[in-house]
């Protein structure tokens, strides 16, 4: 098992208060309360740029070489628990645990964290050898001289740290630490205080919170207190649910959405607009979920309503609008001459044409007007030589106008602008009628040729 990079950061070498013996009396057993005794561990950490944990644990000349070292370092006649003796490679316990991340593992810049623990007995020189483990540059300058050790360096180093140990199993011992974690810790678990080296536990969280690191007793007798961290679920299109809010730790499940989604039952479901007579706006442009917000409008209507939700409006009457997927604003007045009633319209009607029909002298109108007739008292007073009646058109009303060549045709007829039998004036009937108009058509000093053309009608 391989401790977390976190772990091994911190070399920790344990220092006993006990009274040192002199170097040719045997250590006093441990003393012992409920199988658990008080002895020394040191336990350190060194940190090696160069290699990676695959190729260390394969070769046996560098796990050699560095426990050769430690143990030289720890200083002589410390090793074992019921006597001195001299520190052999055999006493000293090696992890090793990968610094860099997964894509770099197989490049030259490896590091690896290397975290050795070594039990020792009651020797005057612990301390020795506690200050000289603990000197990095004296640990780098041993470690280094070994001919294993050629492109590894060693680049870091940590601190000491005191525990103890179970005399009856031999394994460190922590205790007196907190069972759950004081941040969204609910119960202990299955977490028992003391716990041994190597045990591993599970404090139970609260509803709020996941847990995600156990409480862990290294083999030097560590104490690796277990985190309880806020829960937090995913969300695709918005924010995922936290806390008690977020049912399992990293599943599915939004407190929000983004802009054009809405919340479903704890899904961010994609807004659909709807637009009445045009089309509605598609994808985050629909900000509101069944709202009317068009993106554009079919023929007769135009966008209208307010400018954050424009909704597609009907032509009024005058007005008309002929385009599909219309875009615009506002529809298009009735020309002069045109008109159009009721709403929603994609096109104008001509007014009538003629002495008898109608017109519209303004744009926008929803009805054409009809012409006076000439025995309507506004046309009666067209009398030459002062006046004649002006030609009927459907974009202006009928009245009295000065005479001209053109508007002598009026007098011909009234009906049909035709004369049935000739006169002096080409197709004209020798009436009083067409006796006057020739004569006024001499004083306006009219062609012969405009006299034979035939007049248009009304």
């Amino acid at each position: 098992m391989r401790l977390g990079a976190r772990a091994i950061v911190a070399l920790c070498i344990i220092v006993s208060t006990a009274t040192a013996t002199t170097a040719t009396t045997a250590a006093a057993p441990p003393t012992c309360s409920n199988d658990i005794c008080h002895v020394r561990t040191i336990k350190g950490g060194i940190v090696l740029k160069g290699v990676n944990c695959a190729k260390f644990e394969a070769s046996p000349a560098l796990i050699i070489s560095t426990k050769t070292t430690i143990a030289r370092l720890s200083q002589s006649r410390i090793c074992g628990i019921a006597s001195e003796r001299d520190c052999t490679p055999d006493d000293v316990n090696l992890l090793c645990t990968d610094l860099t991340s997964q894509r770099r593992l197989l490049s030259s810049g490896n590091s690896i964290g290397i975290t050795y623990t070594i039990v020792v007995g009651d020797a005057a020189d612990t301390s020795a050898a506690t200050s000289t483990l603990s000197n990095i540059t004296a640990v780098s300058s041993a470690l280094t001289s070994m001919s294993e050790f050629s492109g590894i360096t060693v680049t870091a180093g940590t601190a000491p740290y005191t525990g103890t140990m179970d005399s009856a199993s031999g394994r460190a011992v922590c205790k007196g630490f907190s069972l759950f974690p004081s941040a969204g810790g609910a119960s202990a678990g299955n977490c028992t205080d003391p716990m041994f080296g190597g045990d591993v536990c599970s404090p139970v969280c609260d509803s709020h919170s996941v847990l995600t690191s156990k409480t862990t007793c290294s083999v030097a007798g560590v104490i690796q207190q277990a985190t309880c961290s806020t829960k937090g679920c995913t969300c695709q299109n918005g924010i995922g649910s936290t806390g008690s809010n977020c049912p399992e730790h990293e599943t599915a499940h939004c407190a929000s959405c983004n802009v054009g989604y809405h919340l479903v039952a704890g899904v961010c479901v994609q807004n659909v607009c709807r637009c009445p007579n045009g089309r509605p706006v598609l994808g985050t442009a629909c900000i509101t979920h069944n709202a009317v917000h068009c993106r554009d409008c079919q023929s007769g209507h135009h966008l209208g309503g307010t400018s954050a939700k424009p909704s597609c409006v009907a032509c009024t009457a005058g007005h008309y609008q002929s385009t599909g997927n219309f875009s615009g604003t506002s529809c298009t007045p009735c020309a002069k001459g045109t008109a159009v009633q009721g709403t929603a319209n994609t096109a104008c009607t001509p007014c009538t044409p003629g002495a008898s029909g109608t017109y519209t002298d303004q744009t926008g109108q929803a009805t054409c007007t009809p012409h006076p007739a000439l025995i309507d008292a506004e046309l009666q007073n067209c009398v030459l030589p002062q006046s004649v009646a002006s030609l009927p058109t459907t974009t202006e009303r009928r009245k009295c106008v000065p005479p001209s060549c053109e508007r002598l045709s009026h007098y011909y007829s009234e009906g049909t602008m035709e004369c049935a039998t000739k006169c002096r004036v080409p197709n004209a009937v020798a009436t009083d009628v067409c006796t006057k108009t020739k004569k006024r058509y001499k004083e306006l000093l009219c062609h012969k040729t405009h006299c034979r053309r035939r007049r248009t009608r009304l």
